[in-house]
């Protein structure tokens, strides 16, 4: 949660404040890499093994018997495929799962900070290059070339808009993120407002409550199915995208047109086939050979006459299973999952549920520095003081935060 006079900040909190501050950067300073440099990645992971280190000896927290074991499983998989995007996964989930251990605070000024820098950052690059851009204009984050890795930021920054209630911020995301003429950021923004607006209903309604517990009995059959909801949820999810995918793909049957205009957010067969037929190049590749599937291959890359020319599948679990392998992605997951139930279910799946929407098309989602992200965004509590009309402009998170306040401060 957000501490209640704005500065105040625990033992337990400060390494995931830490933690929350290096993934934003990394996030949205170099959004186009997924792990980064080497040399970035090894800073990364001396801070996340700092505070692990830091968050059992001094703030005392412990891990349960049930993250003990997932985590036995993921060591013995780290030593005999001892590779750096392991490493940076291990250590940041094991981080994040004994820091969660316990209740948090972020202190609302840092948070305000972040947020403003982070908006200052963006606001400041629109501007220079054209706060009047036509929809189709292709825009993108700075120090990126690609408009798809650019809304996946910009719809991190969305999430972290709506947690803080910065209404300004949350129309500058969406109006930008349109600018990329993304479909799967357009999707994402939908689904989240869904998913959002539902599951707050449901959560404040005992008899609908009721019913959506009664539906998820239906799927008795799947093992700790409340635990490790959002491992099935992004299973499923996968499994009928590419199911989807294989349809598309025979139907279009090398048609599509690649649109570059804003008739490409409301078009089926823009390019689809392209991207799905690729994945399915790199799934069946898998099939012949098991043991990039069990163990990853980051060099690998198919022939260009098998992927309709893309270098990487277009898809964040086929993309993940590369770099991580399949059993490990598989428990990292899992582990995900049972975090995400230590918070109230309703409101909060739908931010761990978004970014996973978005890595149905494109092959992001899966890396632990934007996990992490997410996850701090989850354990903030809606700020429920009296909101100043400073707070509702990009950059006035921070003007806001150094204002003096009535009342409580209380948070949900």
């Amino acid at each position: 949660m957000i501490s209640n006079n704005g500065k105040t900040i625990s033992k337990a909190g400060f390494p995931l404040c830490t933690m929350f501050v290096v993934s934003a950067i990394s996030i949205f300073f170099n959004p186009y890499e997924t792990f980064g440099s080497t040399y970035t990645n090894i800073i990364i992971i001396i801070v996340y093994l700092a505070c692990l280190l830091y968050s059992l000896i001094i703030a005392k927290s412990s891990i349960s018997k049930y993250h003990i074991y997932l985590f036995i499983l993921l060591s013995i998989i780290l030593f005999l495929n001892f590779r750096n995007a392991l490493i940076m996964s291990f250590v940041g989930l094991l981080s994040l799962t004994v820091i969660l251990k316990k209740e948090v605070f972020f202190p609302i000024n840092l948070v305000n900070l972040v947020h403003s820098f982070i908006t200052l950052y963006f606001v400041y690059d629109f501007l220079e290059k054209g706060i009047l851009f036509p929809i189709g204009e292709l825009y993108v984050l700075p120090g990126n070339s690609d408009p798809n890795f650019s809304s996946y930021g910009l719809l991190l920054y969305f999430l972290f808009s709506v947690r803080i209630k910065s209404l300004l911020g949350v129309l500058f995301a969406v109006y930008v993120g349109l600018l990329s003429i993304s479909r799967a950021y357009a999707l994402s923004i939908f689904s989240f407002l869904i998913l959002f607006v539902i599951l707050s209903f449901f959560s404040k309604n005992i008899f609908l409550d009721k019913i959506f517990r009664k539906l998820g009995n239906t799927f008795s059959f799947l093992p700790d199915r409340k635990r490790l909801l959002l491992f099935y949820i992004v299973l499923f999810a996968n499994l009928s995208i590419f199911a989807y995918g294989s349809t598309l793909s025979l139907a279009l049957e090398g048609d599509s047109v690649s649109r570059s205009d804003a008739t490409r957010l409301y078009s089926v067969g823009s390019g689809d086939d392209d991207r799905f037929i690729a994945n399915q190049a790199y799934v069946e590749y898998f099939r012949k050979n098991p043991d990039v599937l069990l163990w990853g291959d980051p060099s690998l890359s198919l022939d260009a006459k098998y992927t309709r020319g893309l270098t990487v599948p277009h898809n964040g679990l086929i993309f993940a299973t590369i770099l991580l392998g399949f059993p490990f992605l598989t428990i990292y997951l899992m582990i995900l999952s049972s975090i995400l139930f230590r918070f109230d279910y309703y409101p909060n799946l739908a931010f761990a549920i978004t970014p996973f929407i978005f890595s149905l098309f494109l092959h992001v989602g899966f890396s632990i520095n934007h996990n992490i992200f997410v996850f701090c965004l989850i354990s903030m509590a809606n700020n429920s003081h009296k909101q100043f009309w400073l707070r509702n402009i990009p950059f006035g998170s921070f003007i806001f935060s150094l204002l003096p306040r009535n009342g409580t401060g209380s948070l949900k």
